[in-house]
């Protein structure tokens, strides 16, 4: 009795679990879009000789590295999930 209402408890954490890297994941596609978003402005201003200041380069640069790091956690993730599907 003790072991089904263990796993029924698993299973709901397991359940939650997804849920919340489903919320996760969804968050980090939308700020990878912000992101690209930003990085195409700057280069489009880039490439047509506007006029851009500094606050613009570094806005670039750090839209570049949070799209590298949230690209990782993405790819991390499908990974693990491929992971756990061979693993059963």
């Amino acid at each position: 009795m003790e072991e089904k209402i263990d796993n029924e408890c698993e299973d709901d954490e397991e359940k939650e679990s997804a849920k919340f890297k489903t919320i996760v994941a969804k968050q980090v596609v939308q700020a990878l879009r912000v992101s690209h978003n930003n990085i195409s402005e700057f280069v489009s201003k880039v490439q047509e000789g506007k006029n851009f200041t500094q606050e613009d380069v570094v806005q670039a640069q750090n839209d570049t590295v949070a799209a590298f790091y949230m690209s990782m956690l993405l790819s991390d993730e499908s990974k693990n999930k491929k992971d756990d599907k061979n693993q059963k």
